[in-house]
Parts: structure tokens; C-alpha cells; sequence
């Protein structure tokens, strides 16, 4: 099951939108069992990212630590792509994840119902 993580800063809530999709890893025979993180600070609109790791923690560890910031919330990727979109103007943010670059984007955009002042602010996957 494709579970896609919908974050908004607003009113502190974490929802996950389930599909009946089937995830294929996009790199699967590079990217085995392998972790990437995106973490993002509401506060300063700064964020991270940290790629191809053994483990998730420690992507988890370097994304935050890239950050920068004590408030950097940090979603962790699993043989998989991930996207962070923000809205400034209504101070909320958005991340999701997906099987290719593509989707993680069009879902995080779609999380964030395609606002003009939505801005996306980075998209990686593992393998990159």
C-alpha cells in the first residue's frame, strides 16, 4: 500500500491519504534496502536532504542536522522519492512521498491543492 504524508503547520496535524497502489522502488536493484530523509524548519522555510544511507536514522540524523534549526521536522524515505512543497503566505507545508520523482511531486503539489503561491522546494529520490 502507497501511504502518501500530508503535513500542515496550521493546525499541527499529520494525515496519511492511502491508495491501492502497489510500490515498485525505482531503482530497485541499486536501492535494495536503502534510506533518504527530507527535513524542513516552518520557522525559517530552511531544509535538508540526506540520501542513499544504510539506515534510516541515519538519514534522519544528517537531514537534520542539515537543516540547521531545532524545529526541522524530518520524513524519512525508504527505496523510494520524496517531495517538500510550501505556502508561505498561508504557512503551511506539505511532503509526500512516491516511486519516481513525478509523483512524489504531483502528490505533495496535490496536497496543497495546486495554490499558485505553493512553492516546491525539493524533490529527491534514492539512487540520486
Amino acid at each position: 500500500m502507497n501511504i502518501n504524508i500530508k503535513r500542515a503547520l496550521t493546525g499541527g496535524l499529520l494525515a496519511a491519504a492511502a491508495t491501492g497502489a502497489v510500490l515498485v522502488p525505482a531503482q530497485a536493484s541499486a536501492a535494495n534496502n536503502t534510506w533518504g530523509a527530507i527535513s524542513y524548519s516552518p520557522s525559517t522555510d530552511a531544509w535538508g536532504t540526506a540520501i542513499n544511507f544504510s539506515s534510516g536514522s541515519d538519514a534522519r540524523y544528517v537531514a537534520k542536522d542539515k537543516c540547521g534549526h531545532s524545529d526541522c521536522q524530518v520524513m524519512t524515505l525508504h527505496n523510494n522519492c520524496g517531495a517538500l512543497v510550501t505556502n508561505k503566505v498561508a504557512g503551511t507545508w506539505w511532503w509526500a512521498y512516491a516511486p519516481t520523482r513525478s509523483a512524489a511531486r504531483g502528490q505533495a503539489m496535490e496536497f496543497a491543492g495546486w495554490s499558485p503561491n505553493a512553492k516546491l522546494q525539493v524533490t529527491t529520490c534514492i539512487g540520486d
